[in-house]
């Protein structure tokens, strides 16, 4: 079934959303522990609406994960594997 179908509110259709609000989507709805995303880089703020700001993830990711327990941020650039947690 289609997101539509299943949410009373659905993803918009824009390039508000990315991979990265849509993982979280899939997330929510397979009520999963955590939300892992892998990246280049680690964000520079705690504050996941800064994320949205400078580019990090996209512009809706700070609401497609308002029901998601945990979300990590790996940076896969660096071989020790530095993550980042929210919430903190």
């Amino acid at each position: 079934r289609s997101d539509a179908e299943c949410s009373a509110e659905p993803l918009p259709t824009s390039w508000d959303v990315t991979s990265d609000s849509i993982a979280a989507r899939l997330a929510e709805r397979t009520e999963a522990n955590e939300l892992v995303l892998l990246k280049s880089t680690l964000p520079d703020d705690p504050d996941v609406n800064q994320w949205a700001e400078c580019g990090y993830v996209d512009q809706y990711f700070p609401r497609a994960i308002e029901n998601l327990r945990r979300v990590r941020c790996v940076c896969l650039r660096d071989e020790s594997f530095p993550a980042v947690e929210w919430p903190r």
